[in-house]
């Protein structure tokens, strides 16, 4: 799997599931903003017709995942209080951890 699309999935599957759980009372401290640009961002990843295709291979989710990833960072509190109630480690969501995976993953590749 290449990193990009790794990453991408670590990212969308924690926004998905913070969602879910404020939804259905799981969790009930994710403030009404962080959680109102969570379903804005997976809405937008969801969509097919975006400003990059996701039909374009190796680029088509560059622009979903800066729209997750711009969430997780702007509510970056909120979240890493939500990942500690839920026992999800940050350091695997965090973008310092991805930035040192996507370094190594392409290192390798380079190879």
């Amino acid at each position: 799997m290449h990193p990009n699309i790794r990453i991408w999935s670590i990212n969308w599957s924690f926004l998905a599931d913070a969602v879910e759980d404020c939804y259905e009372g799981v969790y009930k401290e994710l403030p009404y903003f962080a959680m109102a640009e969570a379903v804005f961002a997976l809405t937008y990843a969801h969509k097919q017709v975006d400003i990059i295709p996701d039909s374009i291979v190796d680029l088509g989710h560059a622009d979903d995942s800066s729209v997750v990833r711009a969430v997780i960072m702007q509510n970056e509190r909120a979240f890493e209080k939500y990942a500690k109630s839920q026992g999800i480690s940050w350091q695997r969501i965090t973008v310092k951890t991805l930035i040192k995976e996507v370094l190594s993953l392409s290192h390798r590749e380079h190879r």
